[in-house]
């Protein structure tokens, strides 16, 4: 895509480390405000299907007013999170998602993979009767290591 700065308003780099924080802190914002909304198990799906899927396209398809460097973008992003994810054991040898051919695809598996996490998260701060700025401080963490992640540091 392109390393010049942009200055026009709205733009949104994610390959810029806080942008890729905020947008990351804002999808896991809509995450609860899904599961507020929803009516039931399957709208709530639905509606995260549908937010997951913005997050892959925004990362492998030109989208205006969003930036992504090359090496942060499709094909590269997907075979850099196949490998993270891999090597992490959060996804297994013979998964059909590790086999498939499409950037998307994996961004997508990415993405849903990150809103389990953040409930998994919400569940077990909940259980451990966590204060709130310890939760504050695992989120902010959980969501550094994913932008990590996705820029290729870990």
């Amino acid at each position: 895509m392109t390393k010049e700065l942009d200055f026009r308003p709205g733009v949104m780099n994610l390959s810029d480390p806080s942008q890729l924080y905020s947008f990351f802190d804002g999808f896991l914002d809509s995450t609860l405000e899904f599961m507020d909304e929803a009516k039931d198990a399957e709208a709530f799906s639905e509606a995260m299907c549908q937010h997951a899927l913005f997050l892959a396209t925004a990362f492998t398809e030109k989208v205006p007013m969003v930036i992504v460097d090359d090496k942060d973008f499709g094909e590269a992003l997907g075979s850099r999170l196949r490998n993270s994810l891999h090597k992490e054991g959060l996804v297994l040898e013979n998964s059909p998602i590790l086999l498939s051919a499409k950037a998307q695809d994996f961004v997508f598996y990415a993405a849903t993979l990150m809103t389990k996490q953040y409930l998994d998260l919400i569940q077990d701060s909940s259980a451990q009767k966590e204060s709130e700025r310890v939760f504050d401080l695992r989120r902010d963490a959980f969501i550094s290591q994913w932008v990590d992640r996705f820029l290729g540091k870990r």
